[in-house]
């Protein structure tokens, strides 16, 4: 099984001056790529753990599957809504190089 982790930066768009990092862990399964984040402010405190599968028909040929799910990733982050408020504004994020 393969498996990689990338590192998600921001900020809380509820939360002025609030900033947030996460650790996303993707899986490569044999009909998808599944992911799960963790977000936590930088002082630690927990705010949301999600997880998703990207099926391979949606990732084109030409592109490698796992970075096509870390662009899902970072896109379902930015749009992650509670009482239809945005919470994150991500800055940066970049794989974790085992």
């Amino acid at each position: 099984m393969q498996t990689r982790q990338a590192i998600v930066f921001g900020m809380l768009r509820h939360r002025p001056g609030v900033l947030f990092h996460g650790q996303v862990n993707f899986e490569l399964r044999p009909d998808c790529v599944y992911y799960t984040w963790r977000m936590e402010t930088d002082d630690g405190e927990w705010l949301c753990t999600v997880s998703r599968p990207v099926s391979l028909r949606l990732i084109p040929e030409d592109q490698n599957a796992f970075d096509f799910s870390l662009n899902h990733a970072v896109d379902g982050l930015r749009r992650y809504r509670i009482n239809q408020e945005h919470l994150f504004k991500v800055t940066r994020w970049e794989w974790i190089e085992a």
